[in-house]
């Protein structure tokens, strides 16, 4: 029974670590979006300044 344990201690860990992965990839996600918005808004800018 020991073994168990560990295994289901192990899968607590894995858990936590794949949530904080699925976080930081929807923040990387969201930031290439904002990325790519303030790229048009810039775009946007520098034609109407000319």
């Amino acid at each position: 029974m020991e073994p168990l344990a560990i295994v289901f201690q192990g899968e607590d860990v894995m858990d936590g670590i794949y949530k904080d992965a699925q976080v930081m990839r929807k923040e990387m996600q969201l930031l290439k979006l904002d990325v790519k918005r303030l790229a048009k808004q810039n775009t946007r800018f520098l034609t109407s300044v000319r």
